[in-house]
């Protein structure tokens, strides 16, 4: 559907596959150690996905909204210390986004992307659902020739059922135009965070994940158009 009161638009797509395999990979914990290897077993694989993508502008207020989605499930079989088992791994994924431009001199943007997946191996294993959220606010000024850019995200985290993290992070950029010459100053990680984690799961197995950040850096930048 599109141009339904003035802008809306609206695109689904279902896929499905079926997928037949001689091989399997098996995986075998010896010593602190997973190891991999193929062996000859013939099985089946099945993935369904669900993708919409949603979104409207309202002219009068010069705003533009969107909300994508995605849906997905597999189902297989793993071989894991001599024993096939049957999978099942869920996953829905969430983007909303929002853009208002009131005037020349402001902008605003919000994006977000929300992630929540599930696993169930056999009959009796269970990975508890992790959230995962992402969100993004962009706020931008203009000056006749200056323009200041302020960004902040905000990362929520399940490590496990029962222990999550909330991470604050922002940026921060002055731009000045002097006829063909671009000068920026910025600021970078501005609460100074040190570390990032999340967890993420695969089809049969969740992993944790720490990634160092870089400390507070402040920058300035010359550039001439030609």
């Amino acid at each position: 559907y599109k141009n339904t009161v003035k802008e809306f638009f609206w695109t689904t797509s279902l896929t499905g596959s079926d997928d037949r395999h001689n091989l399997i990979t098996g995986r075998r914990y010896v010593d602190g150690m997973f190891y991999l290897s193929s062996e000859k077993h013939p099985h089946s694989a099945r993935s369904y996905t669900l993708h919409s993508i949603l979104s409207k502008g309202v002219y009068d207020w010069q705003l533009k909204t969107s909300l994508e989605w995605f849906l997905n499930r597999n189902e297989g079989k793993q071989l894991n210390d001599g024993v096939v088992q049957d999978y099942r791994y869920d996953y829905l994924r969430a983007e909303p986004k929002l853009v208002w431009t009131p005037s020349r001199r402001f902008e605003a943007e919000y994006k977000a992307t929300i992630g929540c997946g599930a696993s169930k191996i056999g009959e009796e294993t269970r990975l508890d659902p992790l959230w995962n959220v992402s969100q993004r606010l962009t706020l931008v000024f203009g000056f006749h020739d200056t323009e200041l850019c302020l960004s902040g995200e905000h990362f929520y985290n399940d490590l496990s059922d029962t222990q999550h993290l909330n991470t604050w992070l922002a940026d921060a950029s002055l731009v000045h135009k002097v006829g063909k010459w671009r000068l920026t100053a910025f600021v970078s990680n501005l609460f100074n965070k040190k570390q990032y984690s999340y967890t993420l799961y695969s089809a049969v197995q969740s992993y944790t994940s720490w990634v160092k950040l870089r400390p507070r850096e402040f920058g300035v930048s010359v550039h001439y158009q030609w």
